[in-house]
């Protein structure tokens, strides 16, 4: 532990400090609102934290580093990544179907997969490809370990009891592996929607 000769010599924010402070490099400045599609660029942004928190473990040579408090936030910033995609699907989706609706209420990704996988299986003509069941049964896994993410962030619910005590161990290489290939099937279907919804345009300005 450092030891600091004085009460001035504390790392603390000192008078004058701001987030807003003038840059001495610009290189690490970062831009808002650079992308029309608001919600694919959170989604994204969620999913490279996750995978660059997550490979700095996997891949680290250091067989040492302390990895279990990582879990946590990795399972979050997957969870909304998922969460922001399906919504992002589920939006889409109702554009291209003519449909009215909201997105289900809360962050229970299992729920907004429900709705996803009928939007899906309706653009489709019901003959989705069967990976849709497999995709199914791992989003209810991690739905199961918290269905809103809520475990993710606080160790106890309001009432005090401990969350995610159903789960002792999670291999974060499969847990990589397998959220890469969710990630890839949600792309694909929200690409899908995109050329639809080009492909409908053209036609109604036709």
């Amino acid at each position: 532990m450092k030891i600091y000769k004085s009460v001035e010599d504390l790392p603390w924010p000192k008078k004058g400090d701001s987030i807003f402070t003038p840059p001495d490099d610009r290189r690490f400045n970062v831009c808002f609102n650079i992308s029309h599609d608001k919600i694919n660029l959170y989604a994204d942004g969620y999913l490279h934290a996750a995978e660059t928190v997550i490979n700095s473990i996997v891949d680290s040579t250091d067989r040492v580093n302390n990895r279990d408090d990582k879990v946590y936030p990795i399972l979050l910033l997957y969870h909304h990544h998922i969460e922001l995609k399906l919504k992002n699907i589920i939006a889409k989706g109702y554009s291209l179907l003519g449909k009215k609706g909201k997105f289900p209420h809360g962050h229970n990704i299992y729920n907004c997969w429900c709705v996803v996988r009928k939007i899906i299986c309706q653009i489709n003509e019901g003959k989705a490809d069967k990976a849709i069941d497999t995709v199914e049964k791992i989003i209810r896994e991690l739905s199961s370990i918290s269905s809103n993410g809520e475990g993710y962030r606080y160790p106890y619910d309001k009432e005090g009891n401990l969350l995610l005590r159903n789960i002792g161990t999670l291999n974060l290489d499969i847990l990589r592996r397998t959220m890469g290939k969710i990630t890839a099937f949600l792309d694909a279907a929200c690409e899908q929607i995109y050329v639809y919804l080009d492909y409908k345009r053209d036609v109604d300005d036709g």
